[in-house]
Formats: structure tokens, sequence, C-alpha cells
């Protein structure tokens, strides 16, 4: 502790004062007897000691008023407050949280304009510093790409952030920030965190994702300090939003086509009618009312048709009586193509068979699976039945994906073309093949395609050549759906565990090729053998099963699982390739430019890719009309040209939700490059974080427990910061509370001194 005016602590002298006016009082009175003292003996002995202890109380209280007001004359200042590097320069990293939770107001301003206009006064009163300014919404990007000494620089690049959208990613901009403010040279450096802290985010913090951010400032060298700042007032928003749960990439023409969505009253009151309105390409099709309690969901599903082949865009609105209405819309994209069509490749059936369509052979049960309705359009897919002399490159060009039933004799010319067919973007399925001639012919061939091709499909795995096993029915094997292994390949729900009603007495032992070392596993029988295994080659996906498709040493073609198993299967090797068309905000998207198939003397040729700085792909925001706030309109100007790398282009710019077009656009006039190309996803959704909607903050107590784990300070307002860096730069200043106590001494001094004149009254009478 210090004084700022140690000279006038002499003043504590005064208490000798009190101390001889005391003592002369003392002196100045004789004791007389008279005739009646003997009356009040009694009574002067009982109170004498009570007398006493008052006399002793009101000197020490006159003796201690001299004492304080010294003391508060000299101005003590407590220096445990203070920093010693605070009255230098700083170094500050802002962590503005500009997601899409800010948007929402009090009922006069946004909680990010509020955010705003409280960081531009800390900047003002800050003194002499060093900014960085980080927007913390996915992905943390600094505005100043860098730092600036410059205040005014700061505040133009604060008033950018127009918009509130995008994923909080606060996590990331932490150690982002922290990184850069070691690298400032500034003693005093301080990481100041602006947000409202969102319950949903930061409930589902792990205290080891805590830990990472105090590792850099457990081993900083000089002292770093963070200051939380929440905007905003500690109670739930009211808030209506709208999401899409399931929603395919792909649609045949002419098939039924069905959305699943989910509105979500986050509100503490009830609504009974909110209207949802279902649009097309722009158009509305189908308008829906629903009624949710406060804090509840409901899911809504819209089925269409869709009639022209292409890229279409869907979107869901619902009329949101808040104020917060940047996710009152969510988007889907879908790409409509003509019926997918499936070669099941069957050498146990005929050409009378095939050309009489009695498909009795092997691949019956698979054929009904993928085709059970009479009228082809109904089905989900076209199915063609064919032996495998007249598998070649013209019909593998118009299959989607291929499925191997049986074949008595794999050739040369079959294991060339399934290979170029796979290579070049194709799907293969290849179950238990049953003939001897069959292992050994392709164990010869494969020797010849290792020679011919560096990108091998078949075979992958030992499935062809392997050991054959089996099993009496009582020791029948089944399958493990536990399985670890790649996930969401099923397009039905096997909750239930249906597989395990399958039964195998029968199957191929699959053994990994050595030079198949990318195989993954999808399921396993229970002895632990692999029954699905798939993998990657060149630009297609080739799938292998260790039973037959047909009911031959399984029960599998009778079970109910059967079915949707197979379709499961189906859309594996159709949908293999496609691209993610669907991004959370904040998200990159890599979009890609599709060459068409090309051969050189009946050879396979390799495409060229794109050379950089000749072409670009052009991104547009398409309108979608529906009910938008002010915190929904466009930061980013568009259309935006990302440039194309190894035929692939990454669009960054995806903080707001919405539909966008890509269109492959020539820079440079080239012979060699075609004016258009393909793009895929020609367009793609971006989508709001479902967390961003739930607009509760911490509650107090949780912030103070947050800030307690982090070391971090808390303040609620620029005036609190100004508060905060007054005391560590100056200490604390404690006079006033002095001088309090001594005004309220002087009132006891007052008090004391009447009740002794009065108690010296009574003991006169």
């Amino acid at each position: 502790m210090n004084f700022l005016n140690a000279i006038l602590l002499g003043g504590s002298a005064a208490m000798l004062a009190p101390l001889l006016i005391h003592l002369l009082n003392r002196s100045r009175f004789r004791t007389l007897d008279w005739g009646a003292m003997h009356l009040l003996e009694t009574a002067l002995q009982s109170n004498s000691r009570r007398f006493q202890w008052e006399r002793w109380l009101l000197l020490l209280v006159r003796c201690l008023i001299p004492i304080l007001f010294a003391l508060a004359l000299a101005r003590p200042v407590l220096t445990s407050f203070q920093l010693t590097s605070a009255a230098g320069n700083k170094a500050l990293v802002i962590l503005f949280d500009d997601s899409f939770s800010m948007a929402a107001t009090d009922g006069q301003s946004s909680l990010l304009e509020q955010g705003k206009s409280q960081l531009s006064k800390i900047i003002d009163t800050c003194g002499p510093a060093e900014i960085a300014l980080w927007s913390a919404s996915s992905p943390p990007h600094n505005l100043l790409d860098g730092s600036s000494l410059d205040k005014a620089k700061v505040r133009e690049s604060l008033q950018t952030l127009k918009s509130a959208a995008g994923t909080s990613s606060t996590r990331a901009a932490f150690l982002a920030g922290l990184k850069q403010l070691q690298a400032m040279s500034e003693p005093n450096k301080q990481l100041i965190v602006v947000s409202d802290f969102q319950a949903s985010h930061w409930r589902a913090v792990s205290h080891s994702q805590l830990q990472t951010i105090q590792e850099p400032l457990n081993t900083a060298s000089s002292k770093l300090q963070i200051v939380l700042l929440p905007v905003g007032p500690a109670a739930s928003h009211a808030n209506v939003s709208v999401q899409v749960i399931e929603a395919e990439a792909k649609t045949h023409l002419g098939g039924s086509y069905r959305w699943l969505a989910q509105a979500t009253n986050h509100g503490a009151n009830s609504l009974s009618s909110l209207l949802l309105t279902f649009q097309i390409d722009g158009q509305e099709v189908a308008r829906q009312s629903v009624a949710l309690s406060a804090q509840s969901s409901e899911q809504v599903e819209f089925a269409c048709e869709f009639t022209q082949l292409g890229w279409h865009h869907l979107a869901l609105s619902v009329d949101d009586p808040s104020d917060v209405h940047g996710d009152d819309q969510c988007f889907a994209v879908v790409q409509v193509t003509p019926q997918p069509r499936i070669t099941i490749v069957d050498d146990s059936l005929s050409a009378e068979q095939i050309q009489s369509q009695q498909f009795i052979g092997t691949s019956r049960y698979l054929r009904l699976a993928l085709s059970a309705f009479d009228e082809p359009e109904k089905n989900a897919y076209a199915v063609d039945t064919i032996p495998s002399t007249l598998v070649n490159d013209e019909k593998l060009a118009m299959s989607n994906a291929v499925m191997i039933a049986n074949v008595a004799q794999w050739s040369d010319k079959l294991l060339h073309s399934l290979n170029d067919y796979v290579v070049a973007g194709g799907g293969l399925l290849v179950f238990e093949q049953r003939s001897g001639d069959s292992l050994a012919s392709t164990s010869r061939a494969t020797l010849e395609l290792r020679q011919h091709s560096s990108d091998q499909a078949l075979p992958l795995f030992g499935s062809l050549v392997g050991a054959m096993r089996s099993v009496s029915q009582e020791q029948a094997l089944h399958l493990e759906t536990s399985t670890p292994g790649p996930s969401g390949w099923m397009a039905w729900n096997a909750a239930t565990d249906p597989l395990r009603s399958l039964t195998f007495t029968r199957w191929v032992q699959l053994t990994n090729n050595p030079q198949a070392s990318a195989a993954r596993t999808l399921l396993r029988l229970s002895n632990g053998d692999p029954w699905l295994v798939e993998q990657e080659v060149g630009q297609g996906i080739v799938v292998q099963c260790a039973s037959s498709c047909g009911d031959d040493g399984t029960n599998m073609p009778r079970q109910t699982s059967y079915v949707p198993l197979i379709l499961s299967l189906a859309e594996k090797l159709t949908q293999h390739g496609s691209h993610r068309a669907q991004v959370t905000s904040g998200e990159p998207i890599t979009l890609h430019v599709v060459h068409a198939p090309q051969k050189v003397d009946g050879e396979r040729a390799d495409q060229t890719s794109i050379a950089k700085g000749v072409a670009v792909i052009e991104i547009k925001r398409i309108q979608v009309e529906g009910r938008s706030g002010p915190e929904h309109s466009p930061a980013a100007p568009f259309p935006i040209d990302c440039p194309i790398h190894d035929d692939r282009a990454s669009f960054t710019s995806t903080r707001e939700p919405g539909v966008f077009a890509a269109k492959f656009k020539a820079t440079a006039a080239l012979a060699s490059l075609p004016a258009a190309m393909p793009v895929d996803p020609a367009l793609f959704a971006v989508a709001i974080d479902p967390q961003e909607s739930q607009l509760t903050p911490l509650t107090k107590t949780e912030l103070n427990r947050l800030a307690d784990q982090l070391g971090a300070s808390l303040v609620f307002s620029a005036s609190e910061y100004d508060a905060m860096q007054k005391l560590q730069r100056d200490g604390w200043e404690f006079w006033r509370w002095i001088v309090l106590v001594v005004l309220a001494l002087l009132f006891v001094e007052l008090l004391f001194g009447l009740r002794l004149a009065a108690s010296s009254g009574r003991g006169a009478a």
C-alpha cells in the first residue's frame, strides 16, 4: 500500500488531544461526601463498571477520528490490484462474436449493435494500443489482416460487420487470438471477448477444451489477460426457426421426392398458428399451419415430383412473429437425373430366359428387390440382366452401377472393361462367385491386369480367390451390425437391428489383398470374418460381398431386411462421386469441374487438369422470396470468382444462409478449353447451425464460473472495463471509504456523549 500524500499522516498526532482532555478532566474533580451519599452508593457501585467501559469506548472513538481523518488526507492506494505493465502501451486482440445469435434484439437494437457500441467506447478510451480485431464466427478471420495502431482504422473495420450470420467459433478464435497476442511486442497484453455467450455452445465446451485455451496463458513469458464482455440481457429471446432434417441429394425424373423439415419454437410462449410455405425453384407449391407450444418442435413433410432434369432448389419459410428472422428459411438442393440404370451380370441365365424375361437364376431376388413394380416408372431403378459375354464399354457407359451376381468365366476383356468403368467413376458390387473356373481364371487375369493399369479394380480382396467356407444349419452365422466402420451408408433405419435375422451357412473368406490397403469393412459375420467390404478405385467404388445374392447358403432373400439392404447398396453405388451440396454456415464447400470421359485408341485416357489461371468458377446467390430481417442482408458481394486448381475450387464465403449457383467461366481463350463445362454441384445450399437459433445466454453464475476456469476478468460494460483498467493502472484509492467511516464514528461519538451525559445526570439526581 502506498500514500499519495504521506506527509499528511502526521495529522494522526491529533489523537493526543482527546487523551489530554480526558486526563485534564480527571484532575478537575474532587470527591465530597454529603448527607445522603450512602443512599446512592449501591447504585453507583453496580453501574460504575458499565460507565467505565463506555468512557473507554468513547475515548477510543475520539482517538480514532483524527487518525482515520489523517489517513484519508494521505490518500492511501492498495497496490495489490496493480499490474506492472498496465501503465504502458497495450496490445489488444479483440474477438467479436458476429454469429447469427447476435441478431437477437432487446426491442431497441440488436446484440450485434450493442456489442459494437461497447467495443467502440473501449477502443476510444483504452489509450495507446496495438489492436487486432477478429471475427469469431466460423471460420475465424482477422478483419485487419494483422494489427493496427490507428484507432480510426479499427473502428472502420468494426463497422464492416453489418450482419449477424454464421456459426460461432469462439474457441477456435480464442486459440488464433492468443497466438497473435503472444507475437505482439507490447508488455500489456489483453484478449477481449465480446459475445452473447450462448448456452448451447458454451455448455458443450469440455474441461479439456478449456485447458487448451489456458495452455498459452501458462506458457507465455509475459502476462496475458483475458477479459469477457457479455452483451445483452441474461434472458432467453423469442424465436422460431426451421431446419432441414432429411433431403435426398438426388432423385430420378418422375420419382416421388420426400423432404423432411422441422419447425421449432424457442420462446417461452405457445404459438397457435404458424404458417409454413414450401417453394421449389422460387415458386410456392404448398402451405401448412402448425401449432407449437413453448420450447417445442414439430417435423413437417413435403412430397413432390420433378418433371425436369437438372438442379433444383427448395425452400421452407415460416411466418415468425419474433424480431429474429435470419433463420425463418431453410434450403436444400436436389439433382434430378434420369432413372438410374443398374446392370446385373448373371451367367446362370440362358439367352432364351433373358429374352423371355424369365429371371429365375441366381439374380432373381436381386432383380426383384431393385424393381418390384410392374410399371417401370414406379421403380427407383431401371434394371437390365445380361450374361457376362454381353458386357462391353457401350453397355457399361449406359449403367450407373453394375452388380455381379454370377460369372462363369472372368475373361480379360471383362476385367479390362470393368476396371476402366470403375476407374472412370462407376460403382461395382460383386457377390460370391460359385464357379471353380472363375477362381482360377481370375487369378490369371489379375496378373495381366496389374501390368495393364496402375488402378486395379479387381480383385480388391481375396473374395474371388479366397477359400469357400460352410457350416451346418445349426451353426449358421449372423451379421454383427455393431462393427466399427463407415457410418451413414444405409438409407434405412436399422435401430432395431433387423440385419441380425440374416443367417449364413456358406460364404467366401474375404482376405484383404496386400495391394488393397484402403479396403474398409462395412459388415462382419458373427465369427469375425468380413461380409461386406469396399474400396475406392480411381473415381469409382467396388463393394464385395462374401455370400450369394440368392438363397444358396443364406436366408437373406426371405427376410424383410433384404430389400432395404439391397436398395441401400444400390444407392451407395449410384450416388458415389456425388459431391456435397449442403453445408453449415462458415464451412467451405469444394466445387468440381466435370470432364467428359475420353478414350484414345480404345483405351481410357487420363484427363488433363485445367491449367491455373485460365478459368474460374463463378458463384451467384439465388434470391428466394421469404421474410427476412436486416440482419439477413448479404454482406459478401456477388458474383464471386473462385480460382480453379486441379479441377477444383473452394468457396469459403458461406457465412450467410441461402442457395448459390456455381458456373464454369473461362478467363483465357484457349483452343483446348471448352467454353462451358459442368460443375458439381451446380447448386448448393448453406444452412444456419441449429444451435445458433437457441437464443439463451449463460446465466451470471455460469459466466462467473467460466471466467474462473479461464482465469479471466468479467465486465458487463465499457465503463466497467475502464474502471478495471484504472484499478490495474493506478491501484485502489479507498480514502472515500475512510471518510465514510470517520463520519460514522462522529455519529457514534455523538450518541455515546449524549448517553454518558444522560447517565451522569441520572446519577447526580
